[in-house]
């Protein structure tokens, strides 16, 4: 009989979006998970023995030296570091540094220590090794969030008015970084993890999806805006206004008083200071091309969408047992392995 080596257990979330035909190694009656057996958790008998002969405190640090332990604290730690973190944005954020600002800045300097740490322990002889096995999509998530968050802090200790607003949209940015590094954790829960990785996979979809609908978007916009508002001149405000209102637009935002043209004016100097809108020409005419591109874009394009996503789960994760049959029946399997 054969025994399966566990050489590195791989990462839970690579685990979740295992692909071929190979099943999860179930023990048999009398014997060891492989994965407990080759990550040393099982000792020998004479060593069970002993752990029924320690002392409390020894038993009370073997508790919290336990991973599932470290794991929960660190879940726990990280959320009080994202309310406070949250906290001094909505309600704290002041040009001075106050006790709040120090107390976030030393935690998010052991997160970057931490992220040394890894870079440095990880499998490699020499430092470029380390460095390009350390790089996988996590890390490089983290190390950016950590760079982000520097970048902002030191914009904000600038004596100048507009670094200090600046600091605050980066930092604001910086901060759902943060929150999506909670995705990581939830990799580990037999649940949650083969749902992330199959959010991840209709993403790809999502991007042809988007490809198709900037075509109509693009083409729509400036027809509307070629009929309603000749010879504009060019501006930002001209870019924003052909893709902001094609955009929303598909969501039922209809914005039907630009185009039938109420509280507007036609007399150029007054539209071009901006005290009033200018009024829009030929509004039938885009009422109609409004009305064709609803129909593309809400009934065709999304239920195109839709289709894509159940075509690639009927025929992309059924047949090949990545997700929805392997992932969900191996889960409990993998997830009771790495808890441990």
């Amino acid at each position: 009989m054969q025994k399966s080596v566990i050489n590195r257990p791989r990462p839970i979330s690579k685990m979740w979006s295992y692909q071929g035909n190979r099943k999860v190694d179930q023990p048999g009656e009398g014997q060891a998970s492989p994965c407990l057996a080759n990550t040393g958790l099982l000792q020998k008998k004479g060593q069970r023995e002993k752990l029924h002969k320690v002392g409390c405190l020894l038993k009370l640090i073997m508790f919290y030296n336990s991973p599932k332990v470290i794991f929960s604290a660190n879940c726990m730690s990280y959320i009080a570091f994202l309310m406070l973190f949250s906290h001094i944005l909505l309600s704290n954020f002041h040009p001075e540094f106050r006790i709040a600002d120090t107390i976030l800045c030393a935690w998010v300097f052991t997160f970057f220590m931490e992220e040394i740490r890894q870079m440095i322990t990880h499998t490699g002889k020499t430092l470029l090794r380390k460095v390009v096995s350390y790089l996988e999509f996590w890390n490089t998530a983290d190390m950016f969030a950590i760079i982000v968050f520097a970048i902002g802090m030191t914009l904000r200790l600038a004596p100048f008015k507009n670094t200090f607003m600046a600091a605050r949209v980066l930092l604001a940015l910086d901060l759902v970084l943060f929150y999506m590094r909670l995705l990581h954790i939830f990799f580990v829960h037999k649940e949650l993890g083969p749902k992330l990785v199959m959010i991840a996979r209709m993403m790809n979809d999502l991007l042809y999806f988007i490809s198709i609908m900037v075509v109509f978007l693009i083409a729509y916009g400036v027809a509307s805006m070629a009929i309603l508002y000749p010879n504009t001149p060019f501006s930002a405000r001209l870019v924003k206004g052909v893709l902001y209102n094609a955009y929303f637009q598909m969501y039922g935002e209809l914005f039907l008083e630009s185009i039938e043209g109420t509280d507007c004016s036609s007399i150029a100097a007054v539209w071009q200071t901006g005290a009033l809108p200018r009024c829009p020409e030929l509004s039938n005419v885009v009422l109609c091309l409004l009305a064709l591109y609803l129909l593309l874009t809400n009934i065709l394009l999304f239920n195109l969408l839709i289709a894509m996503f159940r075509k690639q789960g009927v025929k992309g994760w059924l047949p090949n047992l990545v997700i929805c049959e392997t992932g969900e029946s191996t889960s409990g399997s993998l997830w009771s392995c790495f808890k441990s």
